[in-house]
């Protein structure tokens, strides 16, 4: 067996316990929010796409859409007086 056919088949192995590893660690979170620590550990897209089990673009909208700033929440709608309530004719 040459030198880069076992490099190969450890890099598998290798791969395959990261996923696992993952699945334990993060198994109750959601795809969201595995991409988040994951980027932060300084992963980038591919892998994380593969340790997540997702696609490369999933994990870019994802990434893209958490650097985005959250907006504040709309203020809550007040009914207005002088409209009909139900009931009302």
């Amino acid at each position: 067996m040459k030198n880069e056919e076992i490099l190969e088949k450890v890099i598998q192995r290798l791969d395959g316990i990261t996923r696992i590893l993952v699945q334990a660690a993060f198994g109750n979170r959601s795809i969201t929010e595995q991409i988040r620590i994951l980027s932060r550990c300084g992963f980038g897209p591919k892998e994380i796409a593969d340790m997540v089990g997702t696609t490369n673009n999933t994990v870019n909208v994802t990434l893209s859409k958490l650097r985005k700033p959250k907006k504040p929440p709309l203020p809550r709608a007040r009914p207005t007086e002088g409209f009909l309530q139900l009931g009302q004719v």
